[in-house]
């Protein structure tokens, strides 16, 4: 199957930061993004989608790992992925950056996910196979994947929130795709076509997978059709490596040097036509 090539624009620039082996990047509540790090100096940082230059500093934080998420009232969510014992990895802070609460959301966390309803979804990878559960933002578990879907998620590669508010997950070992819609589990592609996928983008009939085991192309897959179309992601020319991808609501974010990229699934589905 032949590589189409889709060139993207820088959405903006961001500052370069010296730990960049300890950055997360992802969409929150508001469907901003946010870059977020740890210093240095015991202190998480976060720069915000408009102000990329000046960031947020959450001082005197533990968390090597932190994943930070916004809910929509504006409380800052920030998650260590790795703890031990009885260790309470997440924290809630108020918009003028006081700490709220703290509680347990277990270790090894690979993908945090705050929805509209302010609820916390949580994907797990495989040193803790919990698979996926939803928190309220007091820490009560909500939901369960594992216990009571009938499936089972043993490392969640990727998990997407689409325009409509379905969560879409992508587990290993059995790559399926499934919709969660108000806790309803539908299995919709029982063998992706791609396997080892780091991130998805779902909606309109679609789904986008966004690298594999063997490359950093992106499948756009017509979920009825039962058909792709293979792109390289390039900028100017050279196509986008691994990288740190966020998505919501139909866009994908790229992380690429000192740039931000997004490819929207009507971009793909609209160059795939051509």
């Amino acid at each position: 199957m032949a590589t189409q090539t889709l060139e993207l624009t820088k959405r903006t620039s961001v500052p370069s930061q010296p730990q960049r082996d300890y950055l997360s990047f992802n969409y929150d509540a508001r469907g901003e993004l946010l870059l977020a790090w740890s210093g240095g100096d015991t202190s998480t940082y976060v720069v915000c989608e408009g102000n990329w230059q000046e960031p947020v500093q959450f001082e005197f934080q533990d968390f090597l790992f932190p994943l930070v998420q916004r809910f929509a009232d504006g409380r800052w969510l920030v998650v260590g992925r790795r703890c031990k014992g009885t260790d309470r990895n997440a924290r809630i802070f108020s918009t003028d950056l006081d700490l709220l609460s703290e509680f347990r959301l277990d270790d090894a966390i690979e993908q945090v996910i705050v929805d509209p309803n302010d609820e916390i979804w949580v994907g797990y990878f495989d040193e803790n196979p919990l698979g996926l559960r939803k928190f309220s933002d007091k820490g009560d578990l909500i939901y369960d994947f594992n216990a009571s879907s009938g499936h089972n998620i043993f490392d969640l590669y990727a998990m997407d929130l689409d325009a409509e508010g379905n969560i879409w997950v992508y587990p290993y070992t059995d790559f399926y795709l499934a919709r969660i819609s108000n806790e309803d589990v539908q299995i919709v592609i029982e063998s992706c076509p791609v396997k080892g996928a780091r991130a998805i983008l779902v909606g309109g009939g679609h789904v986008a997978f966004f690298g594999n085991y063997n490359d950093d192309r992106v499948l756009l897959f017509d979920i009825e059709a039962q058909k792709g179309t293979w792109f390289d992601l390039t900028v100017e020319g050279e196509p986008i490596g691994r990288t740190l991808i966020a998505t919501r609501g139909g866009t994908a974010a790229l992380l690429w040097q000192d740039g931000i990229y997004c490819v929207t699934l009507a971009d793909l589905i609209m160059a795939s036509k051509r």
